[in-house]
């Protein structure tokens, strides 16, 4: 198969990271929205951000023995059509348990999507450009975040306000989920284009059972996995794409402005993922992730220092001149590095890391621990912003600082390695 056929196939299994990445910008944008039509709580609008993560987990773990049965694009399939239908209840309900439904069900679709895609776009690409064609999904991803904060700053412009009323009535908000829904059915129309795998046919199919191994009861490859997925959680990448229009405003910024430094930092965040993109085949992974990890550690604990000086005036919770600069430029040094290392380098490692046997049922396990460690993060936050947010992000620092020690010292090199 030719690179240019291979680059088409993978640019298509990859529009799945783009649904992903606009579903997380579009939840952050719709936020304020919900909570003021639906006079939500905080514990409210927690469940309603978090039910979706542990749909993902959910999908995530039932993804892999269904590519093992049925193969990725079918898999890829129904995901689209999920997270179709979750949004769309979304869009049109007014009642909390509905909306935590359409929530679930988009998780769902979400998490599969995550399991198969990096593995169908690994499993397809040439050794020697297979770096560069697994960052792809990485780059849809943040491209995705970028598309559904523009999107839903154009509706909430449109509207005047997030919770103000669109085309027959409905809210700017719901009309975020509305173009969601859509996006994910052209997804699924070009899945149904896209050929399988070859590996999917293959007759070694691993089951859970062959995870398990004499180090606490699994293989060790497989904590590495584990620990892999799980890091790249903790040091709270999803905090700021799922709450940073929310921690914005919550230090004195405007609407307007808080979606613009939003968007900025996903701009930046899509610049990152195409230097990631030039330099994948040429840099180890393990160096990658190193690096990645002691620089976001620096940023973490400078954007901890920065909030730790916020202070109560009487427009709520504001930060100086000084303290404000310092947290953007922290925020986005941050984002560069996530989205040249542990973004992108983590799905693709994933992949990279077990053998065909295992390989479809390994990672949708690790993918599954990804998206319950994204849940325990979201779910978690607003409770330690209460605390202050100096506090939430020294904790992101000190995993930001474990990561690191992982990534040094544990870590095996797969760069050039032929999959087993």
């Amino acid at each position: 198969m030719s690179y240019r056929r291979v680059t088409l196939l993978a640019i298509g299994a990859a529009i799945g990271g783009f649904l992903f990445g606009f579903d997380t910008s579009t939840m952050n944008s719709a936020n304020v929205g919900i909570s003021e039509s639906l006079s939500l709580g905080s514990a409210s609008m927690g469940f309603v951000v978090a039910i979706s993560l542990i749909g993902c987990a959910i999908g995530a773990w039932f993804a892999g023995p269904s590519a093992t049965r049925f193969g990725r694009t079918r898999v890829m399939l129904l995901a689209g059509l999920l997270i179709a239908a979750g949004t769309l209840a979304v869009a049109a309900s007014g009642y909390l348990v509905v909306i935590g439904i359409g929530r679930l069900a988009t998780g769902m679709g979400i998490g599969a999507v995550s399991a198969v895609v990096p593995g169908y776009i690994t499993e397809i690409a040439p050794t020697e450009i297979r770096g560069r064609l697994g960052t792809f999904w990485q780059f849809a991803i943040v491209f995705g975040q970028f598309g559904g904060l523009l999107s839903g700053y154009l509706l909430t412009r449109w509207a005047g306000t997030e919770a103000a009323p669109l085309l027959w009535g409905g809210a700017a908000w719901r009309w975020m989920f509305v173009v969601s829904a859509l996006l994910a059915v052209i997804w699924a129309l070009v899945v149904r284009t896209l050929p399988p795998t070859p590996q999917d046919a293959s007759s070694r199919r691993g089951k859970l059972a062959d995870l398990r191994g004499p180090r606490l009861g699994l293989q060790g490859i497989v904590w590495i996995g584990l620990l892999l997925a799980a890091f790249q959680q903790l040091v709270g990448i999803s905090v700021v794409k799922t709450y940073s229009n929310v921690i914005w405003q919550s230090v004195g910024f405007s609407t307007t402005s808080a979606f613009t430094i939003s968007m900025i930092t996903v701009g930046i965040s899509i610049l990152s993922t195409v230097v990631a993109i030039l330099i994948m085949d040429r840099i180890g992974r393990r160096t990658m992730l190193s690096v990645g990890a002691a620089v976001m550690a620096v940023a973490l604990a400078g954007l901890a220092f920065s909030f730790s000086t916020a202070a109560m005036g009487a427009d709520g919770l504001t930060l100086g001149r000084a303290a404000g600069w310092g947290a953007l430029i922290a925020m986005n040094v941050f984002a560069i590095a996530f989205g040249i290392t542990w973004g992108p380098v983590m799905w693709l490692m994933l992949n990279e890391l077990f053998d065909t046997r295992l390989r479809t049922t390994a990672v949708a396990v690790c993918t599954a621990v990804n998206w319950l460690t994204n849940w325990l993060t979201v779910r978690t936050f607003p409770l330690l912003a209460e605390a202050g947010l100096g506090v939430a992000y020294t904790l992101f620092a000190v995993f930001a600082a474990l990561a690191f020690v992982f990534a040094w010292r544990f870590l095996p090199e797969t760069r050039g390695e032929e999959l087993g």
